[in-house]
C-alpha cells in the first residue's frame, strides 16, 4: 500500500517541471509545430489562449486525477509549463525564431535553384544555337 502511494505520488499532477524541463518541452513542441508547418495557426491558439491558461491547466488537474493511476508514463509536466504565462510567451517566441531560420533555409535553397536552372537554360540554349549551326551545315550540304 505505501509502495502503491509513492508511486502514485511521484506521478503527481501537481508536480512542477524543473527549468531544464522546461525548456526542453518548449523546444520540443515549437520543433514539432514548424516541423508540421502550424506555425501561425498554433501561434494565433496560444495568444489567443494565453489568458485562461492557468484555469486550463488547473481544470486539467482537476480533471486528470481520477486517472493518473492508469497513465503512468503521461508527462504532466505540459501542464505546469504551459498553465504559465511567461512560458506560452516563451514558446510563442521560440516558434517565431524557429520559423525565421526555415524561412531563410527555403530561401537559401530556392535561390541555388535558381542559379542550377538558370545554367540549364543556357545550356539548353546553346544546345539550339548548335545544333541549328550543325542542322543548317548538314542542309545546305545535302542541297547542292
Amino acid at each position: 500500500m505505501v509502495d502503491e502511494f509513492q508511486r502514485v505520488s511521484r506521478m503527481s499532477l501537481w508536480k512542477e517541471a524543473s527549468p531544464e524541463e522546461t525548456d526542453r518541452i518548449i523546444e520540443k513542441v515549437a520543433r514539432e509545430v514548424i516541423e508540421r508547418e502550424m506555425d501561425l495557426p498554433a501561434t494565433l491558439l496560444i495568444g489567443t489562449l494565453r489568458p485562461v491558461s492557468y484555469i486550463g491547466g488547473q481544470l486539467g488537474r482537476v480533471f486528470l486525477a481520477p486517472f493518473t493511476p492508469l497513465f503512468e508514463n503521461l508527462p504532466y509536466e505540459y501542464i505546469s509549463v504551459f498553465e504559465k504565462n511567461e512560458n506560452l510567451v516563451r514558446l510563442i517566441n521560440r516558434i517565431s525564431e524557429l520559423g525565421e531560420e526555415k524561412e531563410t533555409e527555403k530561401k537559401k535553397k530556392k535561390e541555388e535553384l535558381k542559379g542550377e536552372k538558370r545554367r540549364d537554360v543556357f545550356g539548353w540554349i546553346r544546345g539550339l544555337v548548335q545544333g541549328n549551326r550543325e542542322g543548317s551545315t548538314s542542309s545546305s550540304e545535302s542541297i547542292g
